[in-house]
Parts: structure tokens; C-alpha cells; sequence
């Protein structure tokens, strides 16, 4: 038996959003100016991308599997948002980037309020 896998179901839209999610690194800003679509229409194009491959459930804060429910239940919206665009700036790595949106966003204020 022959299986084509999740990314051999997508369709040409979503694998040319997936193609420009990696050549932008995950950064959304980068993906609005290259598609040039709003970033609410890339935001729910990107999360209906990860539900089409199957890695959550409906809306911005699904679970994704193997992933666990305390990591992202730890900071609010905005800390999210200012922790996640310093992760893209690279001015933080992923595990700190992890451990600060785990902790709330306590350790994303140490770091980034001296």
C-alpha cells in the first residue's frame, strides 16, 4: 500500500502558503508584505492550513498533539504576541521563547524590560 501522507493531500493554495510560511520563517508580517494579503486573511489561512495537516482543532489557541496544554495557557494574547515577535527577530531562541510563553510571560519581562 502506497500513502501520499498529510502533505500529499493539500491543495496547490495550501501548499503555496505552506512554500511562503517557510521561506518566511513563520513570520506572518514577512508573509503579508510577500502575498500581499491582510495579515486577519493570512492568520486564518495558516490556521486552516494546520487543521487541514491535522496539528489542531479550531481557532489560534488549538492544542497541537504531543504539546502540552500548560504551554500555551501560560501568558495572555499580548505577551504571546510580544514574546513570539521577539522569537522572530531572533533577539531570543526557541527554548526561551517556550519557557517564557510556559511561565506566562514572566521571563520575557526579565529579559526584555532591563
Amino acid at each position: 500500500d502506497f500513502s501520499v501522507g498529510r502533505f500529499g493531500r493539500l491543495s496547490r493554495e495550501q501548499l503555496a502558503l505552506l512554500e511562503s510560511f517557510l521561506r518566511a520563517r513563520g513570520n506572518l508580517r514577512e508573509m503579508e508584505r510577500e502575498l500581499g494579503l491582510s495579515y486577519p486573511t493570512i492568520r486564518g489561512r495558516v490556521d486552516a492550513l494546520v487543521r487541514s495537516l491535522g496539528l489542531g482543532g479550531e481557532g489560534s489557541g488549538a492544542a497541537v498533539p504531543g504539546t502540552p496544554e500548560t504551554s500555551r495557557a501560560g501568558a495572555d494574547p499580548e505577551t504571546r504576541r510580544t514574546i513570539l515577535e521577539r522569537l522572530a527577530r531572533r533577539e531570543i531562541g526557541a527554548e526561551e521563547a517556550a519557557a517564557a510563553l510556559r511561565a506566562g510571560g514572566s521571563q520575557e519581562a526579565e529579559d526584555g524590560q532591563e
